[in-house]
């Protein structure tokens, strides 16, 4: 393919787009030298940005933020102690670094890698000769609670602690890079740099393509191959999980991308059991072997026998099983012991130590107050440094000393004093700054760029770029994920030799009769609650919607008593509270609202659409992208209650509603692939359906025989059946013809025989790796009750007047559907402890 030709952009456009970008005095200007020339390799992307100009950026960057949207892409931002979701920050501006500069990064930050897993080799698996030595001080390990002293000795296949790692790095006022921070028990990031390449380069594709940028493909072709091959089953396929700690985790989203991408199953602890120290995946097919699991879930929290005892996050007995070899866990437990910052201040002697060689890239500055020395200087020089736990479990705290006040110095102090070892203070790093696209212009703004390293062989392989963290203002440094900062796509510029080279990532399949198919146990769980919550909303939008275009009509007698009637049914059916003894459109207008707008109501559309994200959230790494667009555009749905025709718009809001979870059920039917896991989401889904007919008979026959009369032609319009009754038996609505419409007709997919049908059909399938056919026979014995000569019989009781009995048998008719969820429920869902309740049981 050739190289688009460089494009020279207008100088004054360039300016233009430049002219609030100015980075302040002291701190590195990435993109221009001292004489506001732009660096070589940011001149060709800075000219081509400033030919786009201010109308075609801004498009861009508005198509940018609704990709995030759809994507659902989010992250949960710490606010004190506060977390919220909020949506993930991408600028348009990509950050690029030269070759020659990411050749040094990358050899540094591999370098760095090396170190800290001979580290921790020695920590637990060696002599422990840097603590007999004298090259790490006793305090940074035996005081540190993230050195797990039951893991030393647990066997590391060759000897490789450190899988995937991470380094924060700055640049300082003279352009060198410093070192801030290294991560390795769960580096959060990496699966949001790849989401950023994925949407920044359909942005600027032409810009991507004519600077030759690096792809990410070899990281992540090696990592996946560095844990098969580390895998301890000799099995040429082992079945790889990646273990989260759930959908309301900071970077859940993440997690379900790397799962999807890498192609590993997403599980929660409560997915898997230890049984003879061998780890096993709940399925509904049975208990499934896991060889390696890929963890994201800190150290402490992930086995509640021999760690944290009040941890909902991790397996128990999951030491045991690494202990006996059968498990490879990445990163290996402990790893959060070479963390500390206390340990930057010895990394240089212990590179030339370990390694021979000199450290590449520094450390900021460091004094850890265990040596009497450095804590001297530090409480001397307070107001000038920043102060960080040496040992941090949770959320790393920093105190700038400069920004405290003389009593929170002095209480500083007396800390330090009291425990020095626990403490560390750094010397502040001016971050450089790089443009951020901001209201029509660029603007200069804090990074910090992380960079990701991944085990390959004897070494280590750097991802090419990393990912690029904004600071929310000039006047705020603070950068980190979990700060409500912004980040960039990072571009590694290339040659178009090196660019040629870089073939898309081809992640190697699995044979067919290979693969381990198993349907997590909650995976099936939440598919099936999907179904009926869906199935649940859709219905009660009928039924709102029925009452409600009544409502916008004139009224006569006849609209008057079917309000009245559909408003004691829904009554029945614990939608709303009780009516007036009198029509009052007043009331029956303020309770579609509620149930429209009101967050209350646990019938209503916003709880009702919550228990649907909350469930889809947990399973969102089964859904093509397509169907998380459908789901996630219910988010934020129906908004605020309008002042102007509330009832009118309430209205409109529900046609779309009926037409977006139409949607979803299409989906559902044409993409999804008919394994174990749709036949639960589709059974869930004709459970409901079938239950919802049933209890809207029992609520219609519970009153007077002329509010069951009334509600014929509604019955039909909330069962979306009225066209088909009208070509069928061209009469006004009778209950004999509505009945055997809605009961017996086994070709209308609205009616209680047809589900019962389909779901027939699942359990088959569910038998045939079971062996249980209990729910058959309970389906079959409810589908003989709605013979067409049982249902004629009902219609005989109910046009002589007889409500009781008919309420009655579809009463029971509803009570043993139930009857048939906790069955399922109870045979494939009970393996799974519950471990967060999400409202999603018998009758919620």
């Amino acid at each position: 393919m050739p190289t688009p030709p460089p494009v020279t952009a207008p100088q004054p456009s360039v300016a233009g787009l430049f002219s609030d970008y100015q980075a302040p005095a002291g701190f590195y200007d990435e993109v221009f030298d001292e004489g506001r020339r732009p660096r070589p390799h940011w001149a060709e992307l800075v000219a081509r940005l400033g030919a786009h100009g201010e109308a075609e950026l801004t498009s861009r960057w508005e198509s940018g933020r609704r990709i995030l949207i759809n994507h659902g892409v989010t992250y949960n931002a710490t606010e004190g102690d506060q977390a919220r979701e909020r949506p993930w920050e991408l600028d348009l501006a990509p950050f690029v670094l030269s070759p020659q500069e990411w050749d040094f990064i990358e050899r540094g930050a591999i370098q760095r890698a090396r170190v800290q897993n001979l580290i921790l080799q020695d920590l637990y698996h060696g002599p422990q000769r840097l603590l007999r030595d004298g090259f790490l001080p006793p305090a940074l390990a035996y005081a540190n609670p993230n050195f797990i002293r039951s893991c030393r000795g647990i066997p590391v296949p060759k000897g490789v602690h450190l899988h995937l790692s991470a380094i924060d790095l700055a640049r300082g006022p003279d352009g060198c890079w410093w070192a801030l921070d290294d991560r390795m028990q769960a580096p959060s990031g990496i699966g949001y740099a790849l989401e950023n390449r994925a949407i920044i380069s359909r942005l600027l594709p032409q810009e991507f393509r004519a600077l030759q940028v690096h792809r990410p493909n070899p990281f992540f072709a090696a990592l996946r191959q560095t844990l098969t091959e580390l895998a301890p089953s000799a099995t040429m396929w082992p079945r790889i999980v990646l273990l989260t700690p759930g959908a309301h985790s900071p970077a859940h989203y993440e997690h379900a991308l790397l799962a999807r991408f890498l192609g590993f199953t997403l599980v929660e602890g409560g997915d898997l059991t230890v049984r003879d120290q061998r780890v096993l995946l709940k399925t509904v097919e049975g208990l499934q072997r896991v060889d390696v699991i890929l963890r994201r879930v800190n150290d402490a929290m992930c086995d509640p026998l021999e760690l944290r005892e009040d941890s909902l996050l991790g397996v128990p007995g999951l030491m045991q099983a690494a202990r006996a070899g059968n498990v490879l866990l990445a990163n290996a437990l402990g790893s959060a012991a070479a963390e500390t910052p206390a340990l930057l201040p010895t990394l240089p002697l212990l590179c030339r130590h370990l390694l021979g060689e000199d450290l590449l890239l520094p450390s900021t500055e460091t004094w850890w107050c265990g040596e009497a020395a450095e804590k001297n200087h530090v409480l001397n020089n307070l107001d000038s440094l920043i102060i960080k736990r040496a040992f941090p479990t949770r959320r790393r705290e920093t105190n700038s000393g400069s920004e405290l006040s003389p009593e929170e110095q002095d209480r500083l102090r007396a800390q330090i004093q009291r425990r020095p070892h626990q403490f560390v203070a750094q010397t502040p790093v001016p971050l450089s700054h790089a443009p951020v696209w901001s209201q029509g212009r660029f603007e200069a703004r804090p990074i910090v760029l992380r960079i990701y390293v991944a085990a390959r062989g004897d070494s280590y392989v750097a991802l090419p770029g990393g990912l690029t963290k904004v600071s929310p203002s000039s006047s705020n440094p603070v950068s980190g994920l979990q700060f409500a900062g912004g980040s960039k796509d990072t571009w590694i510029l290339g040659s178009e030799t090196s660019y040629r080279a870089e073939e898309p990532m081809r992640i190697e399949t699995r044979p067919a009769e290979r693969m381990l198919t198993g349907a997590p146990s909650r995976i099936a769980d939440n598919l099936f609650w999907l179904g009926r919550y869906s199935e649940r909303l859709e219905h009660t939008a009928h039924l709102i919607r029925a009452v409600a275009s009544r409502l916008l009509d004139e009224f006569d007698s006849r609209a008057v008593q079917q309000i009245v009637a559909l408003t004691r049914t829904l009554n029945i059916l614990g939608v709303c509270p009780p009516p007036p003894a009198f029509f009052d459109p007043a009331w029956t207008e303020k309770t579609v609202l509620d149930l429209v707008y009101d967050a209350a109501p646990a019938t209503g559309f916003p709880q009702l659409i919550a228990r649907i994200q909350e469930i889809a959230a947990a399973s969102r790494d089964r859904f093509s992208g397509d169907t998380w667009r459908i789901i996630n555009g219910l988010r934020g749905f129906p908004g605020e209650l309008p002042e102007s025709l509330p009832l009118q718009r309430a209205q409109n809001l529900t046609h779309d509603l009926v037409a977006s979870l139409a949607s979803l059920s299409g989906m559902e039917m044409e993409n999804m692939t008919r394994g174990v896991e749709w036949r639960f989401l589709d059974f869930g889904r004709r459970l409901e359906r079938a239950h919802n007919l049933s209890s809207l008979f029992q609520a219609a026959f519970s009153g007077a025989a002329e509010d069951a009369d009334a509600l014929l032609n509604p019955i039909l319009e909330i069962c979306d059946s009225s066209m088909t009754y009208r070509h069928r038996y061209f009469s006004k609505p009778e209950f004999a013809s509505v009945l055997d419409l809605l009961l017996c007709d086994k070709t209308n997919p609205r009616a209680v025989r047809f589900q019962l049908g389909v779901m027939a059909g699942h359990l088959r399938a569910f038998a045939r790796k079971s062996g249980s056919r209990d729910e058959l026979d309970q389906l079959a014995a409810i589908s003989e009750e709605l013979a067409p000569s049982a249902v004629r019989k009902i219609a005989r009781s109910v046009g002589n007047g007889d409500l009781a009995g008919p309420a009655a048998g579809f009463q029971n008719l509803a009570d043993r559907l139930l009857q048939v969820s906790v069955t399922l429920e109870g045979r494939y869902f009970n393996l799974v402890p519950p471990r967060r309740n999400i409202g999603k049981r018998l009758g919620s």
